[in-house]
């Protein structure tokens, strides 16, 4: 399995959209084949800090769903919401 992390900090007046368009994002993997889970996480101490994570069953399941029109239309002006670099990780799920 394959997970994928996005960090954001967002510029405070910005959140709300930038979660809005995220949702749009995840929703729209989560009905993709290979997608396993979505979740959206807004940090307790600082609303601005959020990760976006999804996991997915093979990392080509998310490029290939990365690639379609739908998700590019959702996703099109959210880099306008951060107020820095986000930060993107790409992991190997484990088996326990």
């Amino acid at each position: 399995m394959f997970a994928r992390l996005v960090v954001v900090k967002c510029l405070p007046d910005r959140v709300e959209q930038f979660e809005r368009m995220a949702r749009a994002g995840l929703r729209f993997y989560r009905d993709q084949p290979g997608c396993v889970a979505v979740y959206l996480l807004r940090a307790r101490s600082d609303r601005t800090n959020l990760i976006a994570m999804s996991l997915w069953e093979r990392e080509v399941d998310l490029l290939t769903a990365r690639e379609r029109p739908e998700y590019r239309e959702a996703m099109a002006g959210l880099a306008e919401t951060y107020s820095e670099p986000q930060s993107v990780g790409e992991w190997d799920v484990l088996e326990l």
